[in-house]
């Protein structure tokens, strides 16, 4: 019964939150207000943050320089409301989810940068990654390309990298550790959870997360790096891994 009430009032407050803030959104990112079109979702974020009972611990900060890559592994869609409600970022999703009812309209107003992955589109994708971040944002890019079940960080795509390379923008890594669900060290069993892998649907599976209590989660900012740091953009993807997945070693091992 409790986990029922959990769920009917995180999804009317969230039904409350989308109804409220899709039109601000819209009003803003039509007048060219970026700033506060990210402003917007970054308090949408904070305020989902607290109503799904996502509770965040950081470690470090954000770099300062603008614009800016972030780089991040990707577990689940809870990424997205750890990473929003600190980050005032553009993120990167992929292409089919325009189409999503709600989710599809939330990520058009809020200016969301649809990634086709196709091969044939990855200069369509580039380019406007690269208009993006001449207007000063922040990217959000999962480099994984998909969430996984948690038990390994896939390898990283190097094509976005080269954004870096070709413009001289910092690269932050940044790891995204579940350590917690319902205040019990994450395990094999939980991880289904809030992981959000495979065949599972969106709705059914996000039902069922919002019948539990709380999930703990750490967000780590690292150290930024340059292209210039690098031989070659797959060189840094693949350090920018080997950073995001030293935190992740633990849960990691307890998912097994």
């Amino acid at each position: 019964m409790i986990g029922f009430l959990r769920l009917l009032s995180r999804a009317l407050f969230s039904l409350a939150c989308i109804l409220l803030i899709i039109p601000m959104m819209g009003i803003t990112w039509s007048f060219g207000a970026r700033n506060a079109t990210r402003t917007i979702m970054q308090g949408a974020f904070a305020f989902g943050s607290m109503v799904w009972g996502i509770r965040i611990r950081t470690q470090g900060e954000l770099a300062r320089q603008r614009p800016l890559i972030i780089v991040s592994n990707h577990f689940t869609y809870l990424d997205l409301f750890v990473l929003g409600s600190r980050i005032p970022a553009a993120f990167t999703p992929k292409s089919e989810i325009r189409s999503w009812p709600v989710i599809g309209l939330m990520c058009i107003v809020s200016g969301c940068l649809f990634i086709d992955r196709r091969a044939s589109k990855t200069l369509d994708n580039k380019r406007r990654l690269t208009e993006a971040l001449e207007k000063g944002d922040i990217i959000s890019i999962f480099p994984e390309g998909a969430t996984n079940d948690g038990t390994n960080v896939l390898p990283f795509k190097s094509s976005f990298f080269s954004l870096a390379e070709e413009h001289s923008i910092e690269v932050q890594p940044i790891s995204v550790v579940y350590t917690k669900l319902n205040g019990r060290p994450l395990d094999a069993a939980s991880r289904p959870v809030i992981g959000w892998y495979g065949d599972s649907y969106f709705f059914p599976h996000a039902a069922h997360y919002m019948r539990q209590k709380s999930v703990d989660v750490e967000l780590i900012f690292h150290t930024p790096v340059k292209g210039s740091d690098f031989a070659s953009r797959k060189e840094m993807a693949a350090f920018c891994q080997s950073v995001i997945e030293k935190p992740l070693a633990g849960m990691i091992e307890s998912m097994k």
